[in-house]
């Protein structure tokens, strides 16, 4: 699994991370820089199971743009902004 993620990231803010779960089994965590970057990790075949299989992601913390970005009207609750996401079968 390949995806385009970029963190929420503010003076003070601690280095984002996002963990991933397929079926409650971590398979990685990932640290993110800043800006816009792609990451990779293996969904490993071993942990599918009987479909719908469910793809978990946990983030180190959460902020509201509005309390930590001057001038900022977002009071949604985010940690990343997701760009894509894309599977393909391990070569």
């Amino acid at each position: 699994m390949d995806f385009d993620i970029g963190p929420l990231v503010f003076t003070g803010s601690a280095r984002q991370r996002v963990t991933i779960s397929l079926n409650d089994n971590v398979v990685t965590t990932v640290a993110l820089q800043p800006g816009v970057h792609t990451y990779s990790a293996i969904l490993p075949a071993r942990l599918l199971g009987a479909s719908p299989d469910v793809l978990d992601f946990r983030y180190r913390f959460t902020a509201l743009p509005h309390n930590v970005l001057t001038g900022s009207p977002d009071t949604r609750e985010v940690a990343v902004a997701w760009y894509s996401i894309r599977f393909a079968a391990a070569r």
